[in-house]
């Protein structure tokens, strides 16, 4: 280690030569994209915690992770090195090369699809791990040993709907650029597949469900009805959430804890505090809930102001 007053003013001239023979030890084949895993930008992965499904899954439920698979085509469309070439014809390095991904999502991605991948659009918010079609993970390396997380992007933004005519498909796309080169080119680390005990391929996405009121609420109930559907289409029912806790409810921006939950010809019937006349009443499912035998799912929040 050294002081501050060991390191200012002093540069480093020397660079370490390395062995290039790549014919022993066991190489990294990344194959073809095909899902991201999505994390805020400020999350990182636990190493010392077991990496397993259900870590996976724990990372779901806290909001941390979100799984957006389906991609057919991964290109890079990102900018090469910025060069300066002198008079003499001498070449100078003028900037690093950012690196740009968009993939392409065909089967499923409907306009409703292009909807949801604006959720991620946005500047420096996103931090995305690949996953390739033989279930190989690709990251960078966290703040400490026992840490990782996924690249981080700079500017992430859907590009053009590609509507269906004749001989082109139907196609969305996503465009999301590095932030930090490094982090690809000198901090890139790897999970072997065959290391693991899960398919990463085969995590499923969290589903996204639509609540609507089945009555609007009235001065003095201590219920509401409602019911939820799949938010794609919004007509198959999500049926099973009945735990309290997969419920949350706020009235004039206050949370009204849900005390009994009741399900019935896939409407739910939730109990909370008696209600006013113009209480606005906003309900929603708690966050990201898990339904035994089903999968995980989180909702958009449905509001109505109580009649007297």
């Amino acid at each position: 280690m050294a002081t501050g007053l060991e390191l200012n003013g002093k540069a480093s001239c020397s660079s370490d030569m390395v062995g290039f023979n790549k014919t022993k030890g066991c190489g990294y084949n990344f194959q073809n994209t095909i899902t991201l895993w999505r994390t805020p930008a400020n999350f990182e992965f636990d190493l010392t915690q077991e990496f397993n499904a259900a870590y996976i899954e724990s990372l779901q439920l806290a909001g941390n992770l979100s799984i957006i698979n389906g991609i057919n085509d991964f290109p890079e469309n990102g900018t090469d090195p910025l060069i300066e070439t002198l008079a003499d014809n001498t070449e100078i390095s003028a900037g690093a090369a950012k690196y740009k991904y968009s993939p392409i999502f065909s089967e499923g991605a409907d306009i409703y699809y292009n909807r949801l991948l604006g959720y991620l659009e946005g500047q420096g918010n996103n931090r995305f791990v690949f996953v390739d079609s033989a279930g190989n993970l690709m990251w960078t390396t966290g703040s400490d040993e026992n840490k990782a997380r996924g690249f981080l992007t700079s500017r992430t933004a859907r590009g053009k709907f590609t509507l269906q005519s004749p001989g082109v498909g139907q196609k969305a796309t996503l465009d999301f650029q590095l932030a930090n080169t490094y982090e690809f080119e000198d901090n890139s680390r790897m999970i072997d597949a065959n290391l693991l005990s899960f398919d990463t391929r085969l995590v499923e996405p969290i589903t996204q469900a639509v609540i609507s009121y089945t009555a609007v609420p009235s001065d003095t109930d201590t219920t509401i009805t409602v019911d939820a559907k799949f938010a794609r289409g919004q007509e198959t029912y999500v049926t099973g959430a009945t735990n309290t806790a997969d419920w949350k409810v706020f009235v004039n921006g206050t949370e009204n804890p849900v005390t009994l939950v009741a399900e019935a010809l896939n409407v739910y019937t939730l109990t909370i505090t008696a209600l006013a006349t113009d209480d606005l009443v906003s309900v929603s499912f708690n966050g990201v809930i898990s339904i035994t035998g089903d999968g995980l799912y989180r909702s958009f929040s449905a509001s109505a102001t109580t009649v007297a």
